[in-house]
């Protein structure tokens, strides 16, 4: 049987940028942290599925919150936040060597990963991929699970689905596809030979 390994991005290849955040903008404005975790986590939600723009976010903390932001300074600081696990890059790459096809599925914010494709071209270092804001649908909904079969044509049982989040691990094996719960690139590949699954 085939197998396609599929990555999550968010704190699996990519540094997620959104918790520093958090950090700094309750710094900054004297918020309670708590109060900005909830409200940045909603309104992520809605911006991984497309329907607003982070501008649209920015204007509606300053509402929410009662502050004046910058969104264009708070934009860079936010981007800058973001980086690249080299570790977890090298076993991608090691996997598609090794005539695997490797694939990632992210819950996205059209302009970080206007960012992230510019800077790391994350594209590029897969065989396909699919985001959340492009598909109008996020983790840990079936929806986007069943969309990721659909695209590349697959079986549950021929696809290892990676990610650090717990609620989207749970997400895909409700649909039937096998999950390793990433907490380094060692851990991981180390999960991926017990599976029959090299790099």
């Amino acid at each position: 049987m085939k197998k396609i390994i599929v990555f999550d991005l968010g704190g699996v290849l990519v540094v997620d940028g959104v918790y520093p955040m958090i950090g700094h903008l309750s710094s900054k404005f004297s918020l309670d942290k708590m109060k900005v975790k909830k409200f940045v986590v909603a309104e992520f939600d809605h911006m991984f599925e497309g329907r607003h723009t982070e501008l649209a976010f920015w204007k509606k903390f300053d509402r929410k919150f009662g502050v004046t932001t910058d969104p264009k300074t708070l934009e860079e600081r936010l981007n800058g936040y973001y980086g690249i696990k080299k570790e977890t890059k090298n076993l991608v790459a090691g996997l598609r060597k090794n005539g695997y096809k490797v694939g990632f599925l992210s819950n996205s914010v059209r302009e970080i990963v206007a960012y992230l494709e510019k800077k790391y071209r994350i594209s590029r270092l897969f065989d396909f991929g699919i985001y959340s804001h492009r598909a109008k649908t996020r983790k840990p909904r079936k929806k986007m699970f069943r969309l990721l079969l659909r695209k590349i044509h697959a079986k549950p049982g021929e696809i290892i689905f990676i990610d650090d989040n717990p609620h989207y691990v749970r997400g895909s094996r409700s649909v039937g596809i096998k999950t390793i719960r990433f907490v380094s690139a060692n851990q991981t590949a180390k999960a991926l030979r017990k599976l029959g699954v090299g790099a």
